[in-house]
């Protein structure tokens, strides 16, 4: 069967292990006829394909998650939900652990359940907490892109890597006021950056996809660089792999680097130990290596915020220091700190190096 090739816009030029959930069955009326649905099973679907996907960004998985969590708070009720959520919570932080909204909204979960004896009032209470976690996605996240675009409002060209939703909101504002454009690294290995840069084309910016080795060499000249986040922890950020030597390169060439980070990013302190850099698949590099090759695969990286020239949140620009006195008064559930307290800390920043 021939490879099907997408062509990119004419505005584009181109330069783990995972434990298993295990939960009881609980039929549900369908509206279609002699069908039953299980709560379980799909539960588990929603898992697998968590823990499958690795193309989509924070707040798209984060939108699977909310589901997951709320079939798990609508299950069966007695002595044994709880212990059911606790699993299923553990399950769905070890699906994306590098993806800090996903802790977000568990945090808002098991913090609405601390309150009250009631099982049926604590898991109303739960419900509408994750309902309105889910709800302040959008809108901090619309936020952070309207920060950004007021902070680099006279930027004619943006760097940036891979496929954020919030880098593409700010650009897509910039590009209303002025001719704009953007070089992007194309993420690999899943590609993310060929999508934010189709994105980018229609909304009216001119576009360059380049390979993520050559993006660091693009920064001279640029205004600006504009990167993502999927976690925000004191003193370091997890993001794509090679954000690290953009950042670098940034510093060297003396050009403005903004990390754009919403609230769901932000992990409190005593939760850092919840995330890790995920182990991916190697094959999708090179599948049959020869004799005495072994080939590793990083698909997240972490990185000093010593390097940014400021990070953004929905209140605007924030220097490093600033991040950590917000997430130090951040409250953590206690089962999530019970849970992170027997996890030693998986993301290790590197150092900084010196200014030139």
């Amino acid at each position: 069967m021939p490879r099907r090739v997408t062509r990119p816009p004419r505005s584009v030029t181109r330069r783990a292990s995972q434990g298993p959930f295990v939960s009881a069955v609980r039929p549900v009326r369908s509206s279609r006829p002699m069908q039953r649905i299980s709560t379980a099973v799909t539960v588990k679907h929603l898992l697998r394909r968590l823990r499958a996907d690795e193309r989509r960004g924070a707040r798209q998985l984060a939108s699977l998650a909310a589901r997951l969590l709320g079939l798990l708070l609508t299950g069966p009720g007695g002595s044994a939900w709880e212990a059911r959520l606790e699993r299923g919570t553990v399950a769905l932080l070890e699906a994306q652990p590098a993806m800090a909204p996903l802790l977000f909204l568990a945090n808002a979960v098991w913090l609405a359940l601390e309150g009250g004896v009631d099982e049926a009032a604590r898991r109303a209470a739960a419900r509408a907490a994750l309902a309105g976690a889910r709800a302040s996605l959008e809108a901090s996240a619309e936020g952070v892109a309207r920060a950004a675009a007021r902070l680099t409002a006279s930027a004619r060209s943006v760097v940036t890597i891979s496929g954020s939703s919030t880098v593409l909101a700010a650009v897509a504002r910039l590009a209303k006021g002025h001719p704009l454009r953007v070089i992007v690294g194309e993420g690999r290995p899943a590609l993310e950056g060929r999508r934010l840069a189709a994105s980018a084309a229609r909304v009216g910016c001119r576009v360059t996809l380049v390979a993520d080795a050559a993006l660091p060499g693009q920064v001279r000249g640029a205004d600006a660089v504009l990167v993502g986040a999927d976690a925000l922890l004191r003193g370091a950020a997890i993001n794509k792999v090679g954000t690290y030597p953009l950042l670098l390169a940034a510093r060297a060439e003396g050009v403005p680097s903004y990390l754009l980070a919403d609230r769901s990013k932000l992990v409190p302190d005593p939760l850092a130990p919840l995330l890790r850099l995920p182990a991916r698949d190697p094959a999708r590099l090179w599948r049959d290596p020869p004799p005495r090759v072994s080939v590793a695969r990083a698909d997240f990286e972490g990185m000093p915020l010593s390097l940014l020239s400021a990070i953004v949140t929905e209140g605007g620009p924030a220097s490093a220091a600033a991040v950590a006195r917000r997430l130090a008064a951040l409250p953590a559930a206690r089962f999530l700190r019970q849970l992170a307290a027997g996890r030693g800390l998986r993301v290790q920043p590197r150092a900084a190096p010196g200014r030139r």
